[in-house]
């Protein structure tokens, strides 16, 4: 694992608010590793850092192109210069992932522009809106070629009276890249790694692009979700994701909530 660590082509995996500069780009911890346990790869840093945060003696970690994350066990080492790279100890509180280690340090930097019908924004900013009578979610969506959006497919009956965390809310989370990060994937919980085989690289035909807006569709039935872009008329035909997350007990969806983040990664 050591090998796949030196030869990854690191790249900046995650974003920071205004006010939270531990976030260190274009760095990587130097040594340190938690004994026994190398890394994993995981598709973004945010999931590098949770991985961190749930494996014991983890306190740091440096995220790369590769998808490889690198989890350090001490804080006894230097922390070295590496083009595009992103470290970070697991205390640091973090954003939504980014692709940029150069842009101005705002969560807004990356979030694209969005149409919709109808919305609401709760007290946090977030944006819901209510899938329509066809069980459909409709928008449009442009931005640049960091932007990226998680969508959390909820049940309204069920959302948490506080804030939002990744442990108290039951989402799935479906998650679109802009023209650099160019994939698309679906998680069955907020904050989660995506499902295995969800990941769908979109190749030369990005959704979010920068010239002009993108009509975009979600359907949910039971614990299939469909993505696709266009405006749905029910053939499905424009269909890019199509994910059976085989729940047992699917979430009842009636509304989607456009996030920076939620709880400790709130922006």
């Amino acid at each position: 694992m050591s090998d796949q660590w030196e030869d990854g082509q690191p790249i900046a995996g995650n974003a920071y608010c205004e006010g939270y500069s531990c976030m260190q780009f274009n760095k990587i911890g130097n040594g340190g590793i938690v004994p026994g346990v190398s890394g994993k790869h995981t598709t973004t840093a945010m999931y590098c850092r949770n991985f961190c945060r749930d494996t014991e003696g983890c306190l740091a970690y440096t995220w790369y192109k590769d998808t490889w994350c690198r989890i350090h066990g001490d804080l006894e080492y230097d922390v070295v210069e590496r083009p595009g790279a992103v470290y970070s100890e697991v205390s640091c509180a973090t954003a939504v992932p980014t692709r940029s280690p150069t842009a101005a340090p705002s969560c807004k930097s990356v979030m694209p522009e969005l149409d919709f019908e109808h919305y609401w924004q709760d007290s946090a900013g977030r944006t819901h809106v209510d899938l329509n009578d066809k069980s459909v979610l409709q928008f449009a969506a442009k931005g640049s070629i960091e932007a990226g959006i998680n969508v959390l497919l909820v049940d309204s009956a069920n959302l948490p009276t506080d804030d939002f965390t990744e442990e108290n809310l039951t989402a799935y989370d479906v998650f679109i890249g802009g023209e650099f990060e160019n994939i698309a994937y679906v998680a069955d919980c907020a904050g989660c790694a995506p499902a295995e085989g969800t990941i769908v690289n979109l190749g030369a035909n990005p959704v979010i692009v920068a010239a002009e807006f993108t009509d975009i569709w979600m359907k949910v039935t039971g614990s299939v979700v469909k993505v696709g872009s266009g405006v749905y008329d029910g053939t499905e035909g424009s269909v890019f994701l199509n994910v059976d997350l085989g729940d047992a007990n699917p979430i009842n969806v009636n509304r989607a909530i456009f996030t920076n983040g939620y709880g400790d990664i709130l922006c």
